[in-house]
């Protein structure tokens, strides 16, 4: 298994794995519900502020995850990953990702600089025609 990698939010770049980060939640949005696109299951999606003293980055829950974390408490995500949606990077638990509270750390949030709210359209799947997603046969992508 990899090891994880522990990061700040400002060093998160789109596609990174194995993160290991510790946080504080700065607001959460009201919990919606979306279908599932393979089966039409449903689910609870919940997107929240969370940050470091280095900035904050948007933070997705998914279902039972929602109810893990509370406003103005800290935590430590293990083997999450940093995806993109609408090209804006967003922190994910994921499936083999775990979310633990902590105490308070001795940081105070950076909330002048928010990472989601730059564009990274290069990574954002549904802007990427086949040729792009795919590769162009090169190793590294273009």
């Amino acid at each position: 298994m990899a090891r994880n990698i522990e990061m700040k939010c400002s060093e998160l770049r789109p596609k990174m794995k194995n993160i290991k980060i510790t946080f504080k939640v700065v607001s959460t949005d009201e919990a919606h519900e979306v279908k599932g696109k393979s089966d039409n299951t449903k689910h609870h999606v919940m997107d929240a502020v969370v940050g470091d003293e280095t900035g904050m980055i948007t933070l997705t829950l998914w279902d039972d995850d929602i109810e893990k974390i509370s406003l103005g408490k800290t935590y430590e995500l293990t083997n999450g990953y940093a995806g993109v949606f609408k090209g804006q990077m967003r922190l994910n638990i994921g499936k083999y990702g775990s979310l633990t509270e902590v105490e308070d750390p001795e940081f105070k949030v950076d909330e002048s600089k928010n990472f989601s709210e730059e564009v990274h359209e290069k990574y954002d799947r549904r802007n990427q025609g086949r040729r792009q997603l795919y590769g162009s046969g090169s190793f590294w992508p273009g």
